[in-house]
């Protein structure tokens, strides 16, 4: 699902969270390899995958994001 999201957004960057984030290299690295293998080369190679540096704060302060979002649209 992450290398299918990849080959259509291109982003720069795919950041991981909650208890995937706490896991660190640990789950990281089998990831890349993974994502590696099913996504476009070029895109792979212009794609970091990171673990948040928010910690557990990141959920609260994403739906607190939304909330404000659409309170303000």
């Amino acid at each position: 699902m992450i290398g299918g999201l990849i080959n259509l957004n291109d982003p720069g960057v795919v950041v991981l969270g909650g208890e995937l984030s706490a896991a660190g290299e640990l789950v990281l690295e089998p990831l890349r390899r993974e994502v590696q293998r099913r996504v476009l080369p070029a895109t792979f190679a212009s794609t970091r995958i990171v673990a948040t540096q928010l910690g557990r704060r990141g959920l609260a302060l994403g739906a607190a994001t939304l909330v404000l979002r659409q309170a303000l649209d």
